[in-house]
Protein backbone atom coordinates (compact mmCIF):
# COMPACT_ATOMS: atom_id res chain seq x y z
CA UNK A 1 0.00 0.00 0.00
CA UNK A 2 1.39 3.57 -0.79
CA UNK A 3 3.12 5.38 2.09
CA UNK A 4 0.44 8.43 1.78
CA UNK A 5 -2.68 9.57 0.07
CA UNK A 6 -1.69 12.51 -1.66
CA UNK A 7 1.24 12.38 -4.64
CA UNK A 8 3.70 11.03 -4.91
CA UNK A 9 1.44 8.37 -2.70
CA UNK A 10 5.06 6.41 -2.80
CA UNK A 11 8.31 7.36 -1.11
CA UNK A 12 10.59 5.11 -3.18
CA UNK A 13 12.76 2.15 -2.04
CA UNK A 14 14.69 2.54 1.03
CA UNK A 15 15.65 6.28 -0.76
CA UNK A 16 17.99 4.51 -3.11
CA UNK A 17 15.48 6.13 -6.19
CA UNK A 18 16.09 8.93 -7.57
CA UNK A 19 12.99 11.77 -7.54
CA UNK A 20 12.14 11.70 -10.78
CA UNK A 21 11.48 7.05 -10.35
CA UNK A 22 9.46 8.28 -7.30
CA UNK A 23 7.68 11.04 -9.92
CA UNK A 24 7.03 8.60 -11.89
CA UNK A 25 5.82 5.49 -9.53
CA UNK A 26 3.54 8.73 -8.19
CA UNK A 27 2.12 9.39 -11.40
CA UNK A 28 1.53 5.73 -11.87
CA UNK A 29 -0.66 5.94 -8.67
CA UNK A 30 -2.36 8.74 -9.48
CA UNK A 31 -2.98 6.90 -13.46
CA UNK A 32 -4.33 3.86 -11.61
CA UNK A 33 -6.48 6.13 -9.13
CA UNK A 34 -7.99 7.50 -12.47
CA UNK A 35 -8.81 4.19 -13.66
CA UNK A 36 -11.27 2.93 -10.70
CA UNK A 37 -8.31 1.36 -8.20
CA UNK A 38 -8.32 2.57 -4.22
CA UNK A 39 -5.00 3.16 -2.21
CA UNK A 40 -6.05 0.41 -0.22
CA UNK A 41 -5.57 -1.87 -4.00
CA UNK A 42 -2.19 -0.60 -4.92
CA UNK A 43 1.07 -1.70 -3.55
CA UNK A 44 4.77 -0.34 -4.41
CA UNK A 45 7.83 -2.89 -4.98
CA UNK A 46 5.61 -6.27 -5.33
CA UNK A 47 7.07 -9.35 -6.42
CA UNK A 48 6.12 -11.43 -8.75
CA UNK A 49 7.81 -15.04 -8.44
CA UNK A 50 9.36 -17.14 -11.11
CA UNK A 51 6.94 -18.31 -13.84
CA UNK A 52 9.38 -21.51 -13.94
CA UNK A 53 7.70 -24.09 -11.13
CA UNK A 54 11.31 -24.95 -10.53
CA UNK A 55 12.40 -21.61 -9.62
CA UNK A 56 12.37 -19.84 -6.38
CA UNK A 57 13.19 -16.87 -7.90
CA UNK A 58 11.90 -13.43 -7.80
CA UNK A 59 11.62 -10.51 -9.43
CA UNK A 60 9.45 -6.97 -8.73
CA UNK A 61 7.01 -4.63 -10.46
CA UNK A 62 7.62 -0.21 -9.49
CA UNK A 63 3.87 -0.26 -8.87
CA UNK A 64 0.73 -3.08 -8.62
CA UNK A 65 -3.14 -2.95 -8.45
CA UNK A 66 -5.50 -5.63 -7.90
CA UNK A 67 -8.84 -5.62 -7.81
CA UNK A 68 -12.09 -7.16 -8.89
CA UNK A 69 -10.02 -10.00 -10.63
CA UNK A 70 -8.09 -7.53 -12.98
CA UNK A 71 -4.13 -7.46 -11.98
CA UNK A 72 -1.97 -4.49 -12.85
CA UNK A 73 1.57 -3.88 -12.99
CA UNK A 74 3.55 -0.65 -13.30
CA UNK A 75 7.68 -0.54 -14.26
CA UNK A 76 8.83 3.33 -13.81
CA UNK A 77 11.79 3.60 -15.78
CA UNK A 78 14.20 6.58 -16.12
CA UNK A 79 16.66 6.76 -18.75
CA UNK A 80 17.45 3.78 -20.82
CA UNK A 81 14.32 1.69 -20.72
CA UNK A 82 14.92 -1.87 -19.46
CA UNK A 83 11.79 -3.99 -17.97
CA UNK A 84 13.31 -6.81 -15.19
CA UNK A 85 11.60 -9.98 -14.51
CA UNK A 86 9.21 -9.62 -12.13
CA UNK A 87 7.21 -7.53 -15.56
CA UNK A 88 8.66 -10.52 -17.98
CA UNK A 89 6.85 -12.25 -15.38
CA UNK A 90 3.79 -10.78 -15.03
CA UNK A 91 2.94 -11.03 -18.74
CA UNK A 92 3.49 -14.30 -19.25
CA UNK A 93 0.99 -15.05 -16.39
CA UNK A 94 -1.39 -12.88 -18.61
CA UNK A 95 -1.42 -9.83 -16.30
CA UNK A 96 -1.44 -6.11 -18.20
CA UNK A 97 1.79 -4.77 -17.48
CA UNK A 98 2.26 -0.85 -18.40
CA UNK A 99 6.05 0.73 -18.37
CA UNK A 100 6.00 4.44 -17.45
CA UNK A 101 8.62 6.42 -19.06
CA UNK A 102 9.84 10.27 -19.40
CA UNK A 103 7.92 10.10 -22.32
CA UNK A 104 4.30 8.96 -21.97
CA UNK A 105 3.15 5.37 -20.94
CA UNK A 106 3.73 2.16 -23.01
CA UNK A 107 1.87 -1.17 -22.58
CA UNK A 108 4.20 -4.04 -22.70
CA UNK A 109 2.82 -7.11 -25.14
CA UNK A 110 4.34 -9.73 -27.03
CA UNK A 111 4.98 -9.17 -30.71
CA UNK A 112 5.88 -12.02 -33.34
CA UNK A 113 8.56 -11.15 -35.33
CA UNK A 114 10.40 -12.86 -38.09
CA UNK A 115 14.13 -13.41 -38.55
CA UNK A 116 16.60 -13.66 -41.33
CA UNK A 117 19.65 -16.30 -41.66
CA UNK A 118 23.01 -14.67 -40.21
CA UNK A 119 26.22 -15.46 -39.90
CA UNK A 120 25.41 -16.46 -36.74
CA UNK A 121 22.63 -18.75 -36.99
CA UNK A 122 22.90 -19.53 -41.52
CA UNK A 123 19.73 -21.55 -41.68
CA UNK A 124 17.81 -21.37 -45.15
CA UNK A 125 15.05 -20.04 -43.44
CA UNK A 126 13.18 -17.35 -41.68
CA UNK A 127 12.14 -17.77 -38.41
CA UNK A 128 8.95 -16.62 -36.29
CA UNK A 129 9.47 -15.97 -32.89
CA UNK A 130 7.34 -13.69 -29.91
CA UNK A 131 9.70 -10.99 -28.48
CA UNK A 132 8.52 -8.33 -25.55
CA UNK A 133 7.59 -5.01 -27.17
CA UNK A 134 6.24 -1.65 -25.88
CA UNK A 135 3.55 -0.16 -27.70
CA UNK A 136 2.83 3.58 -26.35
CA UNK A 137 -0.78 4.35 -25.59
CA UNK A 138 -0.56 8.07 -24.63
CA UNK A 139 1.60 10.60 -22.77
CA UNK A 140 1.98 10.88 -18.99
CA UNK A 141 -1.09 11.28 -16.71
CA UNK A 142 -1.38 15.63 -16.28
CA UNK A 143 -1.57 15.69 -12.85
CA UNK A 144 -4.51 17.54 -10.80
CA UNK A 145 -5.24 18.02 -7.63
CA UNK A 146 -7.74 20.03 -6.75
CA UNK A 147 -10.09 17.57 -5.18
CA UNK A 148 -7.29 17.35 -2.43
CA UNK A 149 -6.72 20.91 -1.83
CA UNK A 150 -7.84 22.41 1.69
CA UNK A 151 -10.57 24.92 1.78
Amino acid sequence: MPVSDTFPYVKGKDGTESDQHVRLKGLAVYWLLTRGFDLEDIEEEHPVKATSPTSNTTGYTDVYAESDGSKVHVECEVGQVRTGRGASWALERGDAVFVFTEDGIHRLEYEEVESEPTRLNPSDETWTHTVESLTRISNLPMLDLSAYKSE
